[in-house]
């Protein structure tokens, strides 16, 4: 009986409170490769790829309490088209932004809608999550010192693998991010598994993208992964080593 509470205990997050999850969309959630002008376009208006597991992870998060805001530099254009995405992997959300003004910089927009977004939740702490392609890197880490222990986590996804500043958490898969959210106390073992699942039977593309960084050797990487204390994560990381090893084999054939 009493291995069966643990075990329960374990499986089940348990949260103080109430808190929000305030996401960028491309190259966070879905694949867009923003980085390329043409290409992000492209998959703007016409793909809807998602990284395995990073779905399960937003639902987890609405199932522990969170309130899900996604701001994104796209176009306004293309609401309707994220809508769809996001409806179609039944993820939840209060409010969405993207960009009216495209003469504004993607750092002062960023800055001014996910800052309105704290300020209309004073009472609500906030887990920032994106990747590197853009300034989320620099919002998030100017959003830490304005709004201090509010900012519960911060993550960023190294697509370009650019330095992080001081604070912010990595992330190459949704492995990496259950992982740090179960060691927080907002996700539960299930969701590790789950998300663990998700990297071992996912699509090696969909997970790397060409564009992408693609590590090699997790060790010293700075991932959450590296550090779990789970067997599962063993699996984990050959899934993602071998994908980047025959990644960096493919590219060296070439280029001889």
């Amino acid at each position: 009986m009493f291995r069966y509470l643990v075990l329960c205990l374990l499986l089940v997050p348990i949260s103080a409170h109430a808190y929000l999850v305030i996401s960028d969309v491309d190259d966070t959630l879905k694949i867009t490769n923003s980085g390329d002008a043409r290409e992000a376009a492209w998959n703007g208006f016409f793909k809807n790829d998602v990284f395995p597991g990073m779905p399960e992870i937003f639902r987890a998060w609405e199932a522990d309490g969170a309130i899900t805001y996604f701001v994104t530099a796209s176009p306004k254009l293309i609401e309707r088209k994220v809508r769809s995405l996001l409806g179609h992997h039944k993820i939840a959300y209060a409010g969405l932004t993207l960009r009216s003004n495209l003469l504004e910089s993607k750092l002062r927009y960023k800055l001014r809608a996910i800052g309105r977004i704290l300020d209309a939740n004073p009472h609500e702490d906030a887990v920032l999550i994106g990747d590197d392609v853009g300034d989320d890197p620099e919002v998030f880490a100017e959003l830490k010192q304005r709004y201090g222990a509010r900012i519960l986590f911060a993550y960023v996804r190294p697509v370009q693998r650019r330095e992080l500043p001081e604070g912010i958490v990595p992330y190459v898969t949704a492995f990496d991010v259950a992982v740090a959210e179960q060691r927080e106390g907002r996700l539960g073992l299930g969701t590790t598994l789950d998300a663990a699942k998700n990297v071992i039977a996912g699509n090696a593309e969909k997970l790397f993208p060409k564009f992408a960084w693609c590590p090699t050797e997790v060790r010293g990487s700075g991932l959450p992964t590296e550090r779990a204390p789970y067997v599962t994560a063993v699996a984990v990381i050959r899934r993602i080593e071998s994908i980047c090893r025959e990644r960096l084999s493919a590219l060296e054939s070439v280029s001889y």
